[in-house]
């Protein structure tokens, strides 16, 4: 089958589908294949389920599925899906925009659709559907009305970034920031850099948009002769310049815009905590106003947006609170929000209590929240290979350094570290888990991060 017919497959599906478990009659179904499943294994169960055709890069079996019209053999099926959202992305008459980074792509991504939304029917990347995969099925599942997508994008190495640019082609975009993340994969923060650029090396070649925040030398450097550029950031000659209001529990921000609304002033006070948000906030804000969103619209949409998959939430759990940032972690993203939660006000500093448990050791009591009411739950910081000690230990000392009542360090890489005489270590969160729910932790304020692979979420039913 060609191409086009291909296209003109999709086009007549319900919607595109990579797992039979969520199939329903008339998805187009794609049988991708992983390091533990094979997709061309459920071919005929897709097909009982209706779909209207199934692609596959083997045989079918039973073998009389060979000859069924709704059987189409490719050379592989990823290469036919990426192909496929790029015929489709071809088609849109709107913006598309991309967004990438080492932190806050996500967020950053959640409060431009909300503020955008207030203009526009606004399509973009559900959850964490931002690779290889997820790009061109997000591309694919894009509602009909859409006028504006949003594309989130995220790398592990080199090359990522500009493969997904080739099939999403994005008009404009814009990179949150440089960071430690994934270290191991782009080999050094030089390779970061040099990764995430990938996505204005794009632009610049195809004329596109390039919005960069000009307080980072790492972006400008990026952005250097690119002929089209809107900043933001803390400059005077920024389309939109942001300074950060401070001594308030959640991110706010005052917004000066110059172009294209002169002069207006606005304060933006949102439902993010932490205060390395308030750039995020900026940035969406500047994405908006240059596609026509007004000031107060734009107000609207970012307070109204309420963080949520464990992205610095604020949740009352029980008698804690909790300062909730566990879905993923590296270097800056855990040091950010240590200081943040070494900054919040004292007002928010309840007394810990924790009732003692039978058996309960001096090395137990030594880390139990007495007075102070502020701890810290952290996870191991994944795939930073050669910098993972050095990271972890400057992570440790950083978290010793805040005075908590409680600190937890979780797994293996935080074992090979010198923590603080104040803090208590398990191998794995069940451990840690089963160890606060014998504390009985009460009335804190605690900030649980890791990276995704530590799950850190699992101790939360100890604190309630």
């Amino acid at each position: 089958m060609e191409r086009t017919a291909l296209y003109s497959a999709f086009l007549d599906a319900r919607s595109v589908c990579t797992d039979t478990r969520t199939l329903l009659p008339g998805d187009l179904y794609f049988a991708l294949k992983g390091p533990n499943f094979n997709g061309n294994r459920f071919a005929a169960q897709a097909l009982e389920s209706g779909a209207s055709l199934v692609v596959l890069d083997e045989p079918p079996t039973p073998e009389s599925l060979q000859r069924d019209p709704r059987v189409l053999l490719v050379p592989d099926v990823l290469h036919a899906l990426q192909e496929l959202a790029r015929t489709h992305r071809r088609s849109f008459d709107f913006p598309v925009f991309a967004l990438t980074g080492s932190n806050g792509k996500t967020t950053t991504k959640e409060l431009l659709a909300a503020a955008l939304a207030q203009r526009y029917r606004v399509g973009y990347t559900q959850g964490n559907l931002n690779n290889h995969i997820g790009v061109p099925l997000t591309l694919l599942r894009l509602p009909a009305d859409t006028e504006f997508a949003v594309i989130e994008m995220g790398a592990n190495a080199q090359r990522e970034i500009a493969g997904l640019c080739a099939i999403a082609e994005p008009d404009a975009g814009l990179i949150t920031n440089i960071g430690d993340a994934h270290l191991e994969g782009f080999g050094g923060r030089a390779g970061v850099k040099k990764g995430k650029g990938e996505l204005f090396d794009f632009l610049r070649a195809r004329g596109g948009t390039i919005f960069c925040w000009s307080d980072s030398s790492d972006l400008v450097d990026l952005a250097a002769q690119a002929p089209h550029v809107v900043e933001y950031g803390s400059g005077a000659g920024c389309a939109v310049r942001g300074v950060p209001i401070t001594g308030g529990l959640f991110a706010a921000v005052s917004l000066h815009f110059q172009d294209p609304f002169p002069e207006a002033v606005l304060d933006v006070h949102s439902q993010l905590v932490g205060g390395y948000n308030a750039v995020n906030l900026v940035a969406a804000a500047c994405v908006a106003a240059h596609y026509g969103v007004s000031p107060p619209s734009i107000r609207k949409g970012l307070e109204q947006y309420r963080p949520g998959n464990q992205r610095s939430e604020w949740r009352k759990h029980g008698s804690n609170t909790l300062y909730l940032d566990a879905y993923n972690a590296n270097p800056t993203s855990m040091r950010e929000a240590l200081l943040s939660l070494g900054a919040l006000p004292a007002d928010l500093e309840e007394a810990g209590k924790v009732d003692d448990s039978p058996g309960t050791d001096a090395a137990d009591r030594r880390a139990m929240p007495t007075q102070g009411g502020k701890g810290a739950i952290l996870g191991d910081m994944l795939e930073l290979g050669d910098y993972s000690p050095t990271a972890h230990q400057e992570i440790a000392d950083l978290a010793g350094s805040l005075g908590l009542s409680l600190l937890v360090f979780i797994g293996p890489e935080f074992a090979r570290v010198q923590r603080p005489e104040a803090s208590v270590h398990f191998g794995d969160a069940a451990a840690a888990a089963a160890w606060l729910q014998s504390l009985r932790v009460r009335n804190c304020v605690l900030l649980l991060k890791g990276s995704r692979g530590i799950g850190v979420e699992r101790v939360l039913e100890s604190l309630r």
